[in-house]
């Protein structure tokens, strides 16, 4: 099985606005961070479409036991920071902990400018850029970054490339323990090698989700695509999910409140109820595992305060299924059990 590692959140459902935009002031690491994650098989893996309004359905992923840890550090705390005198912190990867990515934050960018290990420094002539901020949907940038190394004319390696960083869609992303509003940054890098061997080339496909209040992505999916020479053209990297005490503080910030399915689990019908901060026109919709809508309720617009209706699940196969309450650009989300 191939394996990807994963943040891993355990807490109730939270609903949060459609639109998550990442500031500066929650999405931007530094020096004392530590990022937990467990890692997920990815075999049969599917990141799901790209726009607005998307359902992200991964509650039936394998996690594997066992929590990872990546620390963010002062660079004067690592032994390589005399090469990268710019760099702000620099992050221990617990998987090779003698290794240490040199980053900046430049105000609004988070940039790579190098990495180090075992005596060896790479230094980036021109730094890569790993996302900006702030950022919401469809807001993108075009990266080129370059770095070379050379021990002698037999063993050099000259690197170059193009990072497309892109917000691609928002919506709802539903884990194992929990349904969240999120936006989607799909990271595209065509890296360029000329080395002592030859030229090759590999393009990175990198997708991170983000929600409201969390600093980290709440789940990350890379792969890998070689030249046609090398087998297996596709290869999986990464794909992680947040340690629950780490998003203890994680704010329910969306307009809605007080929403429950009764009874859940239901047979011909439940009952919804929820209470709206300010009026809007509502609709709510009923979807299956697959993100395909099934079902739409049109309400038209609802006045503040509390609501509560019948809904009729009849026609629907017995499973699981989401209920989102859309109102205006604020979007709440609960999963429902038909049997």
């Amino acid at each position: 099985m191939r394996k990807l590692l994963f943040p891993l959140l355990l807490l109730p459902a939270l609903g949060s606005r459609a639109q998550v935009t990442l500031s500066t002031a929650v999405h931007l690491p530094g020096p004392g961070y530590v990022e937990k994650f467990r890692i997920f098989d990815t075999l049969g893996f599917n990141p799901g479409g790209s726009g607005p309004n998307q359902v992200w359905n991964f509650t039936n992923i394998y996690v594997y036991p066992g929590t990872f840890a990546n620390n963010y550090l002062q660079p004067s705390a690592t032994p390589y920071a005399s090469s990268f005198q710019s760099s702000d912190f620099a992050l221990q990867l617990q998987q090779s902990p003698a290794t240490y990515d040199y980053h900046q934050n430049t105000g609004n960018q988070f940039q790579r400018l190098g990495n180090a290990a075992t005596g060896d420094s790479i230094v980036f002539d021109d730094p890569e850029i790993h996302f900006f901020l702030p950022m919401q949907y469809n807001d993108s940038l075009v990266d080129p970054y370059a770095w070379a190394v050379y021990h002698n004319p037999n063993n050099y390696d000259s690197v170059s490339g193009v990072s497309h960083v892109k917000a691609d869609a928002y919506g709802t992303i539903m884990l194992p323990w929990g349904t969240y509003s999120a936006l989607r940054v799909k990271t595209t890098t065509t890296r360029y090698d000329v080395t002592h061997t030859g030229p090759y080339w590999t393009t990175t496909h990198n997708f991170r989700w983000f929600i409201a209040g969390y600093k980290y992505p709440v789940m990350l999916y890379e792969y890998y695509v070689h030249p046609p020479w090398v087998v297996p053209q596709i290869t999986t990297g990464r794909a992680w999910v947040a340690v629950s005490d780490f998003l203890q503080n994680v704010e329910e910030v969306n307009g809605i409140s007080g929403f429950s399915l009764h009874p859940n689990p239901a047979a011909e019908s439940s009952t919804i109820s929820f209470t709206l901060e300010e009026s809007a026109e509502v609709s709510i919709r009923i979807t299956d595992l697959s993100g395909r809508v099934i079902r739409t309720i049109e309400k038209g617009k609802i006045a503040a305060g509390f609501f509560e209706e019948r809904i009729d699940l009849e026609g629907l196969a017995a499973g699981l299924y989401a209920v989102s309450i859309h109102a205006g650009e604020k979007m709440s989300v609960r999963k429902l059990s038909v049997q």
